[in-house]
């Protein structure tokens, strides 16, 4: 694959997402970005970051517990320049959090079982990249 230069991406996919949220995916690609604000002019995309926005599908789906998500397909036309990206495959198994909080960051029992409780963190959830940090910043 030739590396720089343009290439027209018309849409974005994403069949089959159940394990994260469509909207946030979308927001994290570049190519998501170029699509809503070149509503009026043909789509155009610089080959390198829609190359990156396969790689953000993955990094998206890994942050959220999924590191084993299958890749995103690449449709690319006769013309070789005309592509799209179809996230239409397996997700994977989550990694499930297994304990959020231990007994020794707190000094009682009591204080124990209320943060447990609060925290945003739970016990056989996707260990989510972002609640694993704020969890981890409520001790």
């Amino acid at each position: 694959m030739q590396r720089g230069g343009t290439i027209k991406v018309h849409k974005l996919t994403f069949k089959g997402v159940k394990a994260v949220d469509t909207r946030g995916l979308k927001a994290a690609l570049a190519t998501a970005r170029e699509l809503v604000d070149s509503w009026v002019r043909k789509p155009i995309s610089d080959r390198l970051r829609f190359d990156a926005d396969l790689q953000r599908v993955q990094a998206f789906y890994s942050d959220r517990g999924y590191p084993d998500a299958a890749s995103p397909a690449r449709r690319q036309a006769h013309d070789k320049q005309d592509r799209s990206i179809d996230r239409d495959g397996d997700e994977g198994e989550p990694v499930r959090v297994a304990a959020s909080i231990s007994p020794a960051s707190t000094s009682s029992r009591r204080a124990f079982d209320d943060l447990k409780k609060r925290a945003p963190l739970k016990v056989g959830e996707p260990r989510d990249r972002q609640i694993v940090v704020t969890t981890h910043e409520w001790r």
